[in-house]
């Protein structure tokens, strides 16, 4: 929490929040201990894809948040979402087998001006669902005109502060 309130010049916190796509087939086809191998996977995945003062955490189900605290440009954002995209769609090895997921990344810019935790999360999850409709595997950034497209994150788990450690 104390990462959305700390300001550094020029820099502003961004959250990403990240679904996996195709993740349901792998827990309903090969089961929920399978579904905890690819959890970890992907956690241990998106950890190589961040920067040492940002925080992954898994967020519910199969769906994480990373909060970057500091920020300049939209660019930096865009670059962690690609790199994270292009490391997480890599097959994951189950014993003899392989499986993908894809991941769907929200991504939701600090604007310079304090926005509360909840806020932020709310943009971010409306963003991703704008990039699910877009197609597996790609990234959105919340746009003001995305309003109420996406049901409420805060609604579902009450606050950003609550996400868990990745497993």
């Amino acid at each position: 929490m104390h990462a959305l309130t700390r300001r550094e010049r020029g820099a502003s916190p961004t959250l990403l929040f990240v679904d996996l796509d195709g993740f349901k087939g792998v827990n309903d086809g090969l089961g929920h201990e399978a579904g905890d191998r690819v959890l970890r996977a992907v956690a241990e995945r998106l950890h190589e894809c961040v920067r040492v003062e940002d925080t992954a955490a898994r967020f519910g189900g199969d769906e994480f948040a990373i909060l970057l605290p500091a920020v300049a440009d939209r660019h930096t954002a865009v670059r962690i979402a690609a790199r994270l995209i292009e490391r997480v769609s890599a097959p994951i090895r189950l014993g003899t087998r392989e499986v993908v997921v894809t991941p769907s990344v929200g991504i939701a810019l600090g604007t310079g001006r304090a926005i509360p935790p909840e806020e932020l999360l709310r943009r971010a999850d409306v963003a991703m669902y704008r990039a699910k409709a877009a197609g597996k595997g790609r990234y959105a950034i919340f746009q003001p005109g995305m309003r109420g497209t996406a049901r409420s994150s805060a609604g579902r788990t009450g606050s950003a502060g609550r996400a868990a450690c990745a497993p």
